[in-house]
Order: structure tokens, then sequence, then C-alpha cells
């Protein structure tokens, strides 16, 4: 999905200031498999909604830096029980929603979460926003951030109103 991220307002531009990648050119290197799916598609994920929460609502998350709860999470709100996980999903993909739930609830109870926010980036399907309630702790799954409609990647107004709920109920 790198191509059609790129075209997400803004994000060419943060890759080329970040001399990060905007293609695959062929060269004599190779990424793994495991490498592409385990570390690239998530960093690619985290890195566009890190700069989307940024841009649209000029929220600059904190990275997880306690060890004991480093990578149960993406990133935390500041001063805030909400934490975000970034996803570059695709479709096609089937889970075992209660068995996702479950995990994502017991990551929760770990960090003394509140409110979890699932977001995948970007998604050419339509599916709806999911709302959860376990353990105390409110799982919002959002679908995508952004969507293509009519050759253009635009903001999710639903996904954005979702998270901006989220955010002013748990605000410390």
């Amino acid at each position: 999905k790198l191509p059609d991220m790129l075209r997400i307002a803004g994000v060419k531009e943060l890759f080329e200031e970040n001399g990060w990648a905007t293609e695959f050119a062929e060269n004599e290197y190779i990424m793994t498999p495991p490498l592409w799916n385990n570390i690239y598609k998530g960093a690619l994920g985290e890195v566009v909604g890190h700069y989307l929460f940024k841009r649209v609502l000029k929220v600059n998350l904190q990275e997880i830096d306690d060890t004991n709860l480093f990578e149960l999470f993406d990133y935390k709100f500041p001063n805030s029980p909400i934490y975000v996980d970034f996803k570059n999903w695709h479709e096609g993909k089937t889970t075992d929603k209660a068995r996702m739930i479950d995990k994502i609830s017991e990551k929760a109870v770990k960090c003394g979460c509140k409110c979890v926010i699932v977001a995948n980036i970007i998604a050419q399907t339509n599916s709806e926003i999911s709302i959860v309630e376990k353990a105390g702790i409110q799982i919002v799954t959002i679908p995508y951030l952004v969507t293509e409609k009519n050759g253009k990647m635009l903001l999710d107004t639903k996904a954005w109103n979702e998270i901006k709920r989220c955010i002013d109920e748990y605000k410390d």
C-alpha cells in the first residue's frame, strides 16, 4: 500500500524529508518475507498513522518507552489512558475477532489503559467501526482512517469523529 499511502496529502513530502523510500527500486538487497510482513508493513502503518494524528488532531502521540509495556501498543495519547495501535491490514484477511478482542484487552489491562484505538490506515472496502467493551476497556476498531474516492485519498469523517469522541470521553 506504499503507493496509495504516498497519495495521502503530505505523506510523500514526509517520506522525502526523512529520506525514506518512496518506491522499490531493483538493487542487490532483498527484504525477506518475515521482515516485510512483521516489520516493514507495521512500521509503515505506524509512521503514516502518527503523521495523520498529528495533522488531523494536532496531537503528538507519545512513544511507549516503558520496557514492560513496549510492543503492547504503538503509541499513547499524552497524559491520557488512551493507547493507539496502527494497522496496515489488507482486505481478504480473515481474523477471529473475538480472539483479537481478548488479546487487545489483555494487553490493555497490563498498561492501565481505558480505551484502545486500533486504526487501519487505508481500506478500499466499506467496513463499519466497531466499539467493544471488555474488562472495563473500550476497544475502538477503525477499519480505515483514509479512503479512496474518485481517485483521491480522503480522510474518513466517521473514523475521525469516533476518535475525537474517544479522546473527549477518556482524556484526563
